[in-house]
């Protein structure tokens, strides 16, 4: 997925769509509109409370045995920054309990990315979260 994505983003993108300034919602939008076309498989939502705070992007599968996906995104400061950004954020996709939307969905496994932005740098970390072991309170 990660490298996927910087190609696109540097293949398409010119260093003022994307540069160390840009904010975190321009990459919020930038990924939803790639990721239209996994709507026949997913139910995609954006910016909606779960557990202890609001997610960025979540796909429930409309086939519950298959795995949920959550995106949440940061923004580094620095390119050295890049991978404790991604780091911090799937933290907080974990400390603030987003995956609770997907035990509702009775969704048994979630992949749990964070991802960091500098310009047209990225950086992702995963962890598939499985719910039913007893990571929720």
């Amino acid at each position: 997925m990660g490298n996927g994505i910087i190609a696109y983003i540097n293949e398409s993108g010119s260093y003022f769509d994307f540069d160390k300034n840009t904010p975190e919602r321009v990459f919020h939008v930038f990924m939803l509109g790639l990721l239209v076309g996994l709507r026949e498989k997913y139910d995609i939502s954006s910016n909606k409370e779960s557990g202890l705070g609001r997610y960025d992007i979540i796909f429930v599968p409309k086939n519950k045995k298959q795995n949920g996906i959550l995106l949440e995104f940061k923004i580094a400061k620095t390119a050295k920054e890049l991978l404790n950004k991604a780091s911090e954020a799937l933290t907080q996709i974990k400390d603030r309990q987003y995956v609770q939307v997907f035990e509702q969905q009775e969704i048994k496994n979630v992949l749990a990315i964070g991802m960091a932005f500098y310009g047209k740098k990225m950086e992702l970390v995963h962890e598939i979260i499985k719910i039913n072991e007893g990571y929720l309170p």
